[in-house]
């Protein structure tokens, strides 16, 4: 009984896995514009970079 219910649930996992997957066709091909590039933000970083640039402090060298 208990090897039944293994199998069955097997069975029923790779069945699973296989609609869950799709067709494994590609889209078909529209005459439709595609989306625009945009700006993508990372979630890591503070976003784009500062519109002027900024000077790096000199070091302080006494020779």
């Amino acid at each position: 009984m208990k090897r039944a219910l293994a199998v069955t649930l097997l069975l029923m996992s790779f069945a699973t896995v296989a609609l869950a997957d799709g067709s494994g066709l590609p889209p078909a091909h529209t005459t439709t514009n595609s989306p625009k590039p945009a700006t993508v933000q990372l979630a890591d970083g503070s976003g784009l970079p500062p519109a002027t640039p900024t000077k790096l402090p000199q070091p302080n060298v006494s020779a």
